[in-house]
């Protein structure tokens, strides 16, 4: 099935599973970590945001993306493990803040595959709440549709608009695109940093 255009308003950039291998060269380049930075600075001129959706892995790749960010979105399965990651997440954050980029800032957290029936999600909200870090509300709800979306390579908004998650992350959309909205014509693309997933 051939994913529809992304829209007037947005330009996508995908990856490809070769992308990884360009992680050696930029660990022997100095300015490796820095590269993709000054790339945006030029490149990305004529967008109002820019989404950088990084692997889970904290590798190079994801580090370029936390050095070349604005804000940081963490997208947190509900999980022990997940909740785990995380603080391992956190640590690299700070790091890359004292290191490369002092204004990182962190956006908050956002948890995944929720079900607030179980009281494993309870759990996981309640302690991302207790550390005090900035959580972002509602979480998005445990949906299906998202697989099949994925399996077809399409936006769960177009392939299932009326179930949960796309109601969920147009919710999402709209909160970080508030400020960045307007009614005159502009290319808009979310910046969503996720060292979890820059």
């Amino acid at each position: 099935m051939k994913s529809p255009p992304a829209g007037r308003f947005v330009h996508v950039i995908p990856s490809h599973r070769t992308l990884a291998d360009t992680q050696h060269t930029l660990l022997l380049d100095p300015d490796g970590r820095t590269r993709l930075r000054t790339k945006l600075q030029t490149g990305g001129k004529p967008y109002d945001v820019i989404l950088l959706d990084c692997p889970p892995e904290v590798g190079l790749l994801s580090q370029s993306a936390l050095v070349a960010a604005t804000d940081v979105l963490i997208p947190v399965d509900v999980g022990y493990f997940s909740v785990d990651g995380l603080e391992n997440m956190l640590e690299i954050v700070e790091r890359i803040k004292h290191s490369h980029n002092p204004s990182l800032n962190l956006f908050g957290i956002l948890v995944t595959k929720f079900d607030a029936r179980t009281t494993l999600a309870q759990t996981t909200i309640e302690t991302i709440r207790k550390a005090g870090l900035p959580l972002l509300e509602p979480p998005i709800r445990i949906c299906v549709d998202i697989i099949r979306a994925q399996m077809q390579r399409v936006p769960i908004t177009a392939l299932a608009p009326e179930s949960t998650a796309a109601i969920d992350y147009a919710g999402l959309a709209s909160y970080l695109l508030h400020p960045h909205v307007t009614k005159q014509p502009k290319v808009v693309r979310l910046r969503r940093v996720n060292g979890g997933r820059a």
